[in-house]
């Protein structure tokens, strides 16, 4: 059998793993997401009620950033206010989306 790892997954992947909280993790809720060709992951941390969807942009090598309320979201996929207001980063700018995604949740 063969499986098929998609590029775009591993990126996101990597900067999952390159992620550090100050806060305990435990509450914090990570799920695979996908839309199309957007493939990334989807956090939650319900105490203080925030939401954030992270891949790489379907048209674009840019990363796109989706945040809310976990209501906001349906398996990771966002509601169409969020969708709106999505925010870009660069496709290298690694470092200013893991700043972005750690200080998201990290500020009350």
């Amino acid at each position: 059998m063969k499986v098929q790892v998609l590029e775009k997954i591993l990126k996101a992947q990597a900067i999952l793993n390159l992620l550090e909280f100050e806060f305990d993790t435990n509450n914090l809720y990570v799920e695979n997401y996908a839309n199309g060709r957007e493939q990334g992951y989807h956090l939650r941390l319900w105490r203080k009620d925030k939401a954030l969807t992270f891949s790489e942009y379907r048209n674009t090598d840019q990363w796109v950033v989706y945040i809310g309320k976990p209501a906001d979201f349906n398996n990771g996929t966002p509601n169409e206010k969020v969708y709106a207001e999505k925010k870009f980063f660069g496709c290298y700018d690694y470092n200013e989306l893991i700043n972005f995604i750690q200080d998201y949740f990290e500020k009350e």
